[in-house]
């Protein structure tokens, strides 16, 4: 029998431990993956799926309780059975063998769970297994003894083995995760490259387009001017058609004035020929008196030449004379002109020095204003910088204290978790006790719920008071009310934490009650009420916490709403500039219409010398006509009715001549108005371009403002990046906490053991009472549950915070991104402020370069002015003697025309030289007057050729501007283009007698359209696009992993895939994170930027009053 029971027993004690084998191989399984070192940067998932895993691997345990206890319960039943059968009367030593037994089991359990429990923290031992060896070896003997011995050690060996491929797991793994890691690396890298690559293809495209867009401008440009050639063209042929018919029309006259003197010549031979030879008889006779008549007449003639020479000269000195003082009365008058005009110019020197003087005073009174705008900002800054080193004191002194707080709290866990253990060991012994300490559990558990809800409660209020706190920051009032409330809501939490430890305290009193005798039990309920009240300290410690991290968040709340108030300022700015890039613009048409206008003068002034040289031109045929009509009235003395016509025609157009030379004069004056008020004009435009200077002064100094804030958001991405560093830091504290949790549950778990290890050598005292020993077991198993419930209880509260942490996480990588986006904003507008200096800068000298070139043409065109006026007067003059030699002449016609009326109709005919005379010195005079005219009419127009050359130099010698500037002054140069079309009309009525003029504002539009042409010509080599590398396809360093047949190497490459995901998730959260940072960085360089700008524009508009009262008291 003692055999058969030998036999039996030992199957028994097999199944039981492959049971618990098998059990253990599970656990095994499931805590392969959650080996990790602690060095690692990814633990934050990882820690959260432990938890999970934690959480399955604690319903597992309490179904292996289970499990074992069904086992026990029928390993008890069998034994009670064979007790009863085969050992009805055997000594204590046979009695006690199946309970050793069962410890036997037990222990093999526990040896075969121990070497791994341990394995998750700290390397395995085995010295607290080897001792329990040798007490069960030496303290109990038993006759199975030596087979249980084997088979311990059988299953040791089995042990060593599963420990050689925990370790050689453990090592695949490590290699997988630097694989993992790698694999990452290289990934980063690739997408970095194809960022860069695409970045510069965009550029690319961009280049690409803005060259298509100035080749299409060009093109339009010049399609312009080859509709203005034409539209020139076609007017100068018009012009050439109307000239031709003019010279036409002029010829038919001549013609027919030829044809009138012909017919009179004829008339006149007809009347001398009836009249001489009306006999054919007296020839001789009528021959000699003829001679001595005209000798007779001829030695009159003769003496009257000589009086006639003899009042010409007279007349000749008294015109000399005339003319002398006239030319002194206007030499007096020119005189004061050029003293007055002297006096202008100094008046005008002594107000452009005053200007002067005013605007160097202002510039001045700028620089001062700029220097204290400079000490306001540095002082604002050093206003920020110690902000931030407070803020980064208060949140470094915040993070020692969390850390601080958490490291009591582990502590005080770690001790809760001893005391309980020997708690539970003193009050093993009493099942009422027992049921008292449930009881009070149970409360305690509801006085933790309502804690949780409290602490609900509060997180609502919490989140209440952000949102408060987010829309109304400006109300100090009401933040401090809400302060309040917030602190009484702490107060009713203490209080409620303090009804809390009075009913612990009342709890405490009935265990005291119930335990007067007992002096080991009240001493650790005393310690176990000293670790409450630390709990409740370090729970206040950790809402103040709180509280100054919501303090902290109402500060950024306000350094949003500065960085809004810088934004708005430098819309306000950017304003500004369009503004008074405007203003340049009109400027620049204004001067545009006052070279217009100078042309249309210079045009108008070249119509007047043309006029006047037809003038000249008249007064010599004038003079020519003269003479012949005195060689007429020596010739034909009854030719003075015809002549007394032409001098009153001639006295006519003498009047019609004087009345055109006071239309000259008073266009003459209106031009010089015009020039005047042109001047005007320009000097407006040089006081417009000294302000624009001035604009594009403080331009380079907001520049250079702006790159010193550029530093400094540099430094505060610095901080920002140390702040990074710190919530690391605090995220490694939390996962050493939970790394804390999970070391006190896995204690807890070793305390189950050995309250296992109690209920083995309880079983071992029990002679025979095995029902007593299970219902003992089935008590220890009910308070193991509810240990499990309340542990299933902490991790579900682990959770919650886990998810809230997450929830932060998310809204701080939304906050980063949005400010990495602001931060782009703020860089595109500095890059295009830049390049907006630039072409000021460029407009600047070219304006410069034309205005001086424009006064040196100027300053020409009036000195070519001053000797036409000249020109004008000496012509006047000489007009003016030929009208009173004319006047004279008559007079002493009219004279010798009465004595000579009888011997005029006695006069013999003319001879045929006589006759023949008057043709050829007409033909002479014409000739003459050609010649003359031809002289007269290319002196001056040499002359405007010349000026209107040099005009055409200094114009296309400007340089064109920039293609980025063409874009932007389309539209000014169309409006110009439109206002000038109707000068440019008025202007060819002009240009009909220059056929060489061509300095019309289109011929400026071709002038600067002219660097067009030059680019178009140039050959533009086409930047071709190399091809974009193909992406290497990156390896997955699992795909090796999948062809293990090994049933634990396809779990561990489940838990690599799951650990890249969790790799790849952090990596994205920490991106998240750094965005987060720069957001928060620029928002509150930001904010400084607007407050900046502010001041900036209130000094700008008190510049300006007293700029605008300076003008005024002026």
């Amino acid at each position: 029998m003692s055999s058969v029971s030998q036999h039996s027993i030992p199957k028994d004690s097999d199944l039981s431990i492959h049971k618990s084998s098998e059990l253990f191989d599970d656990g095994l399984l499931h805590e392969i993956p959650t080996t990790t070192s602690t060095n690692d940067t990814s633990t934050v998932p990882k820690r959260y799926k432990n938890l999970d895993e934690f959480s399955e691997e604690l319903n597992r345990r309490t179904k292996e309780t289970q499990m074992l206890q069904e086992e026990v319960e029928h390993a008890t039943e069998i034994t009670m059975e064979k007790m009863g059968r085969t050992f009805p009367s055997s000594s204590p030593s046979q009695i006690n063998y199946f309970p050793i037994f069962m410890d036997g089991s037990s222990e093999e359990n526990s040896e075969v769970l121990s070497p791994y429990r341990p394995s998750l923290i700290q390397p395995l031992t085995y010295d607290r297994d080897g001792l329990d060896l040798e007490v069960v070896r030496s303290g109990v003997t038993f006759p199975g003894k030596d087979v249980l011995e084997n088979v311990i050690e059988d299953y040791s060996q089995q042990v060593s083995e599963l420990q050689k491929q925990m370790s050689e797991m453990f090592a695949f793994h490590e290699q997988q995760k630097f694989k993992l890691r790698q694999s990452i690396i290289k990934l980063q890298t690739k997408l970095h490259e194809v960022q860069i690559e695409k970045d510069a293809l965009t550029d690319l495209r961009m280049k690409e387009s803005r060259k298509q867009a100035d080749v299409m401008g060009k093109m339009h440009a010049i399609i312009r001017v080859l509709q203005i050639n034409k539209q020139t063209g076609d007017q100068r042929l018009l012009e050439a058609e109307e000239e031709a018919k003019s010279q036409s029309r002029k010829a038919e006259s001549m013609e027919h004035t030829l044809q009138e003197v012909h017919s009179t010549l004829l008339a006149y031979e007809k009347r001398c020929r009836n009249y001489l030879y009306t006999s054919h008889d007296a020839l001789g006779v009528a021959v000699e008196k003829v001679l001595q008549d005209l000798e007779h007449e001829n030695h009159n003639l003769r003496e009257r030449f000589l009086l006639v020479e003899e009042q010409m000269e007279t007349q000749e000195q008294k015109c000399q004379d005339k003319a002398e003082i006239r030319l002194k009365e206007q030499r007096e008058r020119l005189e004061q002109l050029i003293t007055s005009h002297d006096q202008e110019v100094a008046i005008l020197t002594e107000k452009l020095s005053s200007s002067r003087s005013s605007a160097s005073s202002l510039c001045v009174q700028v620089e001062l204003l700029q220097k204290q705008g400079e000490s306001q900002a540095s002082v604002h800054q050093c206003q920020v910088k110690d902000l931030e080193s407070a803020f980064s004191i208060l949140r470094s002194d915040l993070l020692d204290a969390k850390r601080i707080h958490e490291d009591k709290v582990s502590a005080l866990e770690k001790q809760l978790a001893e005391a309980q253990s020997q708690v539970e060991e003193a009050q093993r012994g009493r099942d009422g006790s027992l049921q008292q300490a449930e009881e009070l559990d149970s409360q305690l558990c509801q006085l933790t719920s309502e804690l949780r809800q409290a602490r609900e409660e509060l997180a609502r209020e919490k989140e209440e008071t952000k949102q408060l706190w987010e829309r109304d920051t400006g109300h100090s009032v009401t933040s401090d009310g809400l302060r309040r409330e917030l602190e009484e809501r702490h107060l009713g939490v203490q209080q409620l934490e303090v009804l809390v430890g009075s009913l612990k305290d009342d709890c405490q009193a009935q265990m005291e009650a119930q335990l007067l005798g007992e002096k080991h039990q009240w001493e650790q309920q005393e310690e176990l009420a000293v670790l409450r009240g630390e709990l409740k300290l370090t729970t206040d410690q950790l809402n103040r916490a709180r509280d100054e991290e919501l303090r902290l968040q109402a500060l950024h709340g306000d350094r949003d709403e500065e960085l809004k108030r810088v934004q708005a300022l430098l819309e306000e700015r950017d304003r500004e500039l369009q503004l008074r890039q405007q203003e340049a613009q009109q400027g620049r048409a204004r001067l545009e219409e006052a070279q217009g206008r100078c042309q249309a003068l210079r045009a108008e002034t070249e119509v007047l010398r043309l006029k006047l040289e037809d003038r000249e031109k008249m007064v010599d045929l004038l003079r020519l006509q003269m003479e012949s009509t005195t060689q007429m009235t020596v010739q034909h003395g009854r030719s003075i009715d015809s002549l007394h016509d032409e001098k009153s025609r001639l006295s006519n157009q003498l009047s019609e001549h004087k009345l055109e030379i006071q239309q000259l004069r008073t266009d003459l004056e209106q031009r010089e108005e015009c020039l005047a008020v042109l001047e005007k004009e320009r000097r407006v435009q040089q006081a417009g371009l000294s302000k624009q200077s001035h604009c594009v002064k403080e331009l380079k100094l907001e520049k250079q403002k702006l790159t010193a804030e550029l530093g400094m958001q540099r430094m505060q991405l610095v901080t920002l990046t140390e702040e990074h560093e710190e919530l690391k830091r605090l995220h490694s504290s939390k996962r050493e906490e939970q790394e804390g949790v999970v070391v006190s549950l896995k204690a807890q778990l070793k305390t189950t053991r050995a309250e296992m290890d109690q209920a083995r050598r309880t079983l071992e005292g029990v002679d025979g009472h095995g029902l007593k020993v299970t219902m003992g077991m089935q008590n220890q198993i009910k308070t193991k549950r509810d240990q499990i419930h309340y542990l299933q209880g902490r991790i579900q509260l682990l959770e919650e915070t886990m998810d809230k942490m997450s929830q932060e996480k998310c809204y701080q990588s939304l906050e980063s991104k949005r400010q990495v986006q602001e931060l782009a904003s703020v860089t595109e507008e500095k890059r295009q402020m830049a390049a907006e200096l630039e072409t000021v800068r460029s407009l600047e000298r070219l304006l410069r370069e034309k205005v001086a070139k424009l006064e040196a043409t100027l300053h020409k065109m009036s000195g070519s002015i001053i000797d036409c006026q000249d020109f004008i007067q000496l012509q006047e003059q000489a007009f003016v003697r030929l009208k009173l030699q004319h006047a004279l002449d008559v007079k002493e016609l009219r004279g010798e025309n009465l004595r000579d009326t009888g011997n005029a109709q006695r006069s013999s005919p003319t001879s045929p030289t006589a006759r023949n005379a008057l043709p050829s010195t007409q033909h002479r005079s014409n000739c003459l007057l050609e010649l003359k005219s031809q002289r007269l009419l290319k002196s001056p127009t040499m002359e405007l050729r010349s000026l209107v050359k040099e005009l055409r130099r200094v114009i296309s010698e400007n340089p064109g501007p920039h293609t980025s500037i063409i874009k932007r002054k389309s539209a000014p140069e169309r409006v110009h283009r439109t206002t000038l079309g109707p000068t440019a009309g008025q202007d060819f009525s002009f240009a009909a007698t220059l056929p060489c003029y061509t300095s019309s504002p289109r011929a400026m539009a071709l002038g600067r359209t002219s660097p067009v042409h030059s680019l178009l010509t140039t050959d533009h080599s086409p930047t071709h696009l190399q091809p974009s590398r193909p992406l290497p396809q990156a390896g997955s360093p699992l795909a090796d992993m999948c062809t293990l047949a090994n049933p634990q190497a396809e779990l561990t490459g489940h838990t690599c895939k799951h650990l890249q995901g969790k790799l790849d998730s952090l990596q994205n959260m920490v991106d998240d994170l750094q965005m987060k940072n720069q957001d928060m960085s620029s928002m509150i360089k930001g904010q400084e930027r607007r407050l900046m700008f502010k001041d900036k524009g209130r000094l700008y508009k008190s510049k300006a009053l007293g700029e605008c009262l300076h003008v005024e008291q002026k």
